[in-house]
């Protein structure tokens, strides 16, 4: 969803890039490790020259996949899965953005998931997997760069085609988070290899679900008051659940170290207020698996 710059200036440049030979070891990929488990996708986020681009496979196969995003540039980006109607295409929506922002691209799409915010430099520690019908659908970042343009609009906007798969054996979670306006269902202490379901239970507003660490000695309040303020939040971005309609669902599968880590939401209210601003925000604690 398109986020407010001044709460995501707070974003931005909050965190150093990892070594780059770590990231090389992640390429960008699409299968099923074996017969029976969720399909793999990786995306890879990149800037080059003032333009935003992903790096993905043009098609996986139907039913869960799981979602992994590599944040190679210096911004931060996220994953946001649409499902286009029939006859819309990607090109129709960067031209539906430019004529009627974020109403326009959410007339001709559903909002269906995928990964949360990403801090630069790092690889999403908390992957979405989203169960997909066959169809077309469109991977894009509503982030906003320096401009206060979206991300999308600077080329960050790829096609995804779902073909038909095969049957795979449904995933159990472990623990139900439920997005609520304006707040969180959420245990105070999860596992750090826990699959969560997140459930959107409001009746019109879609939500989101990003999760970040936060730094030693750090606090929830520290982080709002950074949001609050548009600067940098004591904390490390490391992916969750994005945007998703009324009603609608997808797992997180964590692979997070111990520790204290804030989740939230900041998909704007009609009122133009983020959501974090009006109390969607909780902090967590993520204990050894």
């Amino acid at each position: 969803m398109c986020y407010s710059n001044r709460i995501l200036r707070g974003l931005r440049f909050a965190w150093p890039a990892v070594a780059a030979a770590a990231i090389a070891l992640v390429l960008a990929a699409c299968g099923r490790a074996s017969a029976g488990e969720p399909a793999e996708l990786t995306v890879v986020a990149k800037e080059v020259d003032g333009e935003y681009f992903y790096e993905l496979p043009d098609t996986v196969p139907a039913g869960p996949v799981r979602i992994g995003l590599v944040n190679e540039g210096t911004e931060t980006h996220h994953v946001q899965l649409l499902r286009l109607d029939p006859g819309i295409t990607v090109d129709d929506l960067t031209r539906l953005y430019e004529e009627g922002g974020e109403p326009a691209v959410a007339d001709v799409t559903e909002f269906i998931g995928g990964v949360g915010v990403v801090a630069p430099g790092e690889r999403s520690r908390a992957d979405g997997i989203v169960d997909l019908e066959p169809g077309q659908y469109a991977v894009l970042c509503f982030v906003p760069g320096p401009d206060g343009s979206p991300h999308l609009m600077h080329g960050m906007v790829a096609p995804l085609y779902v073909s038909e798969g095969n049957p795979v054996e449904p995933i159990r979670a472990d623990i139900r988070i439920e997005l609520l306006d304006y707040g969180f269902e959420v245990p105070e202490v999860i596992p750090g290899d826990a699959i969560l379901e997140v459930t959107n239970r409001a009746l019109a507003e879609p939500h989101e679900m990003m999760i970040a660490r936060l730094e030693d000695g750090a606090t929830i309040d520290q982080v709002y008051r950074a949001l609050e303020a548009g600067e940098e939040i004591p904390a490390v971005a490391l992916g969750g659940a994005q945007a998703l309609d009324p009603a609608r669902s997808q797992l997180v599968q964590l692979d997070l170290e111990p520790g204290d880590y804030v989740i939230w939401c900041q998909i704007p209210s009609p009122d133009g207020q983020p959501h974090v601003m009006k109390g969607m925000i909780a902090q967590v604690t993520v204990e050894a698996a």
